[in-house]
């Protein structure tokens, strides 16, 4: 259930006509609706099938009383005092702008709640503007100090540009360090005051860089949350770099391994330069990722861990599952001279040779590899997934996205059937993944050679070497040069002497 925290008022919205001179009668339109952010996000929550509770205070009037009747009516658990006169936001609309005059009443005179209201909560919704003053600010920061020790996420809203200018830029820094929410809901404006563009993502390592640095968030030397961290969170290796690079892995003979090409030695380089200067230590990030699993949080990016990952389309099943994530996805950023590039490792349907019935055999691995296999697979993950969300008790209806399948009439059906129904985001997200799969993938076992495996691993013990300081990159290189090239010369010795 979701809990929220703050303002219940009457919203006027008064349409004004062009040309009104004052002191003159003019006709306008009209508009009553119930106002108060907390209070809508509850509201609309309930509305779209979820379930809410409001905590909040209204004036002992019949406006107060009217307020609270049309939540309830919606299916909000109400928990509210009457007392004081309600409040009251009057939005005056004219030639494309608007002035809001607000009196917030008896919204902002909450002087107690009961802590039970946190019972059963999965995530607490605080507007910036019920922490700026009053008894409010304190009752609010009692809700938020008893939903951390619960482990209950928090989202905080931003301030509006009038109202950080009234309780200071500063002020409210120091409050989002306070309250340390798992999400901030900034508005574009919010984002451009800190150098961000929310519509547009980082494009290349330099602006990742940039990005990076503006949403890491720490206190003193504990880190509250990573702007992203490059190696092993999500599903990020030192393969997907070298790729963005266009760094060589083997010659076109598939006999001559590359990783000593000073592009591998340039991208692994770039990554311990990136840890010393938006990380930090490479073993301490790997323990704090590990804490965040271990506390039942899942992963960084979906517990508001770290704000950018790098990962595969299989996460949108947990995003799925995890209400509240505000998500976009994005190719990679790009070095210098790079080029878009992501990577994909599927899998083998292997006949034996002495099979005893292969006319059979082929017939299963036509349907397994066919429209009509993967939608049974789809069928069977479905099932699967609705299971899931009855044993968690998620709420509303569940939500599924299929595997990509290794045949693309097989993908076509799948978003006909599955990802068509999901939201906006998430189609998004599938065609980026469709066109990254048809387009600019790298293939594991085409670039890796004979000693695919042993590379795998090699490249793997590189990155840890030099992030670890143990080497330097270049050695680190060079010593997987070493390694993976005479594993590669014993498998080919191997096929050369058959």
């Amino acid at each position: 259930m979701l809990l929220t925290i703050g303002d219940l008022v009457e919203e006027l919205v008064v349409e004004l006509p062009d040309g009104m001179r004052r002191g003159h009668v003019a006709e306008v339109r009209t508009l009553r609706v119930r106002g108060g952010s907390a209070a809508n996000v509850a509201a609309i929550t309930c509305e779209r099938g979820g379930s809410a509770r409001f905590a909040g205070q209204v004036g002992a009037d019949a406006l107060g009383g009217s307020l609270v009747d049309d939540m309830r009516q919606r299916g909000v658990d109400v928990h509210v005092i009457a007392d004081g006169v309600t409040g009251a936001t009057v939005n005056l609309l004219q030639q494309g702008y608007r002035t809001t005059l607000v009196h917030r009443g008896a919204s902002v005179r909450l002087a107690t709640a009961d802590p039970e209201v946190l019972v059963g909560a999965v995530q607490l919704f605080v507007p910036a503007r019920s922490l700026m003053a009053g008894p409010l600010a304190t009752v609010v920061e009692g809700l938020v100090a008893g939903a951390m020790e619960r482990r209950v996420p928090i989202t905080l809203t931003g301030l509006s540009a009038d109202e950080v200018v009234h309780f200071g830029a500063t002020a409210f820094a120091e409050l989002v360090t306070a309250v340390q929410p798992d999400t901030v809901i900034f508005t574009a404006r919010d984002h451009a005051r800190l150098g961000l563009d929310p519509d547009q993502p980082p494009t290349t390592w330099a602006e990742l860089e940039e990005y990076t640095a503006a949403l890491d968030r720490r206190e003193g030397d504990e880190v509250e949350r990573y702007g992203f961290v490059p190696y092993l969170w999500g599903n990020s290796w030192m393969w997907l770099y070298g790729f963005l690079a266009k760094a060589p892995a083997i010659s076109d003979d598939k006999r001559t391994i590359l990783c000593d090409d000073p592009k591998w030695i340039e991208v692994l380089t770039w990554l311990v330069n990136f840890y010393d200067n938006y990380v930090g230590d490479f073993e301490a990030a790997n323990a704090f990722q590990q804490s965040v699993n271990s506390a039942g949080l899942g992963d960084p990016f979906i517990a508001g861990k770290v704000s950018m990952s790098a990962t595969g389309n299989w996460v949108v099943r947990d995003i799925l599952r995890s209400p509240g994530i505000v998500w976009d996805t994005a190719p990679m950023p790009i070095p210098p001279g790079g080029e878009k590039s992501t990577w994909s490792c599927g899998f083998n349907i292997v006949m034996a040779p002495d099979s005893q019935h292969p006319a059979e055999a082929f017939e299963v691995m036509q349907w397994f590899t066919g429209i009509d296999g993967w939608d049974a697979l789809a069928a069977a993950d479905l099932a699967d997934a609705k299971r899931t969300w009855e044993r968690e008790q998620l709420e509303g209806d569940p939500q599924f996205w299929p595997r990509l399948a290794c045949y693309l009439p097989a993908v076509e059906a799948m978003e006909q059937k599955y990802i068509l129904q999901l939201g906006e985001t998430e189609q998004r997200t599938w065609e980026l993944t469709v066109d990254a799969l048809q387009n600019w993938t790298h293939g594991c076992g085409s670039v890796m050679g004979l000693a695919a495996l042993q590379y795998w691993v090699e490249m793997d013990n590189a990155a840890r070497n030099a992030l670890s300081k143990v080497m330097t990159p270049e050695e680190a290189m060079l010593n997987c040069k070493k390694l993976v090239q005479e594993a590669t010369d014993q498998a080919w010795e191997a096929i050369d002497n058959a």
